[in-house]
């Protein structure tokens, strides 16, 4: 087994460096590039005169955005989660909707809603943001699109380079375009891994230059570092491998490299005291249609009915033992495995690993919503903006 398994990991490994001429630069053919931008798919509720989904049927007029106590351990709540059991409303906080001049004070329920408010691009705003649990609350981004302008600098791995186009630093600088001027700058570098970053390195020297006027970082990063540790267990162990991985080995490497990018933020905090992050969390690969054939077409016929469960339990531990790890650190997270479950993932995929145009346009849309941004008239921006505290 261990052979057909190292040939599914060889078709994992993509992340190989190519040349990539930035977000306009040449690609190879596929049917993703047709797609268009505007794919129509909803996700969980548009808002409107009740959200039954998120916030168990609470009658709202227009967008709104909920503040709460939060009852979860680690404030863990995550952004499409809702309010949970131990929540307790937040009354007497003030929001405002940049983009417009409405200043409102969350109610008993802890809503804030903004009626009558046209179609078009707004970015939330909380004069206490600085205490918030969530991870969905901007200080730097809120402070550019007051001023007009702001700078985001996307580093990292292959995802924001490859595959569809535009990418989703260009989807995300056009998202905030009615609210401020964007200078984007794209330092991803597919193929790397997070010691490709480290200290005395030209990636690294080439951030570092970047950093004191950034207003907003989004990290794509860790990948790579797992990818390795997968081929290196799989060329060790077979079945035997993938147990040890549902033991809590793979969980255990997440968090080491999870550690190393945290550091590496850390040390951009220095130069950038001010700014943003963003982390993207991994998507839920293993639900695709093409992660679940690559796996029972490499395993041994007698396991093929379990192995994708197993792959898929594993990602599971991953991305909660990354949240949990998270929750401690002053960065917003885009939820790319939440985001992947709230609609069928084959149609965002252009490959094994990177996205079509349109789920680059999802991942902006992630980025943008976890931000605290809002797109009335566009179902799939028009989610409440939930903020615990």
């Amino acid at each position: 087994m261990s052979m057909s398994f190292l040939r599914f990991v060889g078709v994992l490994a993509f992340f190989a460096p190519v040349a990539c001429g930035g977000d306009d630069g040449p690609l190879a053919d596929d049917g993703g590039m047709l797609e268009t931008r505007d794919g129509g798919l909803a996700l969980d509720g548009a808002q409107g005169a009740s959200d039954g989904g998120l916030d168990g049927g609470l009658e709202v007029d227009g967008p709104y955005a909920l503040l709460y106590d939060d009852g979860a351990p680690m404030g863990r709540t995550r952004r499409r989660d809702g309010l949970g059991d131990g929540d307790s409303p937040r009354p007497g906080s003030t929001v405002r909707l940049l983009g417009s001049e409405r200043v409102v004070m969350t109610d008993a329920r802890g809503v804030a809603a903004f009626p009558g408010v046209a179609d078009g691009t707004y970015l939330f705003a909380l004069d206490d943001a600085d205490r918030a649990t969530t991870h969905n609350v901007s200080d730097a981004v809120v402070a550019g699109v007051e001023r007009g302008s702001f700078k985001m600098t996307t580093f990292g791995d292959s995802l924001p380079v490859l595959g569809g186009r535009p990418t989703f630093p260009t989807e995300l600088a056009e998202l905030f375009a009615p609210l401020a001027e964007v200078e984007s700058v794209n330092l991803a570098s597919p193929g790397t891994v997070t010691d490709d970053w480290a200290v005395g390195t030209l990636r690294r020297m080439r951030l570092e230059s970047e950093a004191p006027d950034t207003d907003l970082f989004v990290v794509s990063l860790g990948g790579n570092d797992f990818l390795a540790y997968v081929q290196a267990l799989f060329s060790a162990g077979g079945m035997d491998a993938i147990l040890e991985a549902l033991d809590g080995g793979a969980e255990t490497e997440a968090l080491r490299i999870l550690e190393r990018v945290i550091e590496l933020v850390d040390s951009l905090r220095v130069l950038a005291p001010e700014a943003d992050f963003v982390y993207l969390v991994f998507p839920a690969y293993p639900t695709s249609t093409i992660w679940r054939d690559l796996i029972t077409s490499s395993v041994d016929p007698s396991l093929q009915s379990v192995a994708p469960r197993l792959v898929e339990g594993v990602f599971v531990e991953i991305v909660d033992a990354m949240l949990d790890r998270l929750a401690d650190e002053d960065l917003v997270i885009a939820d790319l495995d939440r985001m992947s479950r709230a609609e069928p993932i084959d149609p965002l995929l252009f490959d094994e690993l990177h996205f079509t145009t349109l789920g680059h346009r999802r991942v902006a849309e992630e980025v943008f919503g976890s931000l605290g941004g809002l797109v009335v008239g566009a179902p799939a921006l028009e989610l409440p903006y939930h903020v615990g505290f």
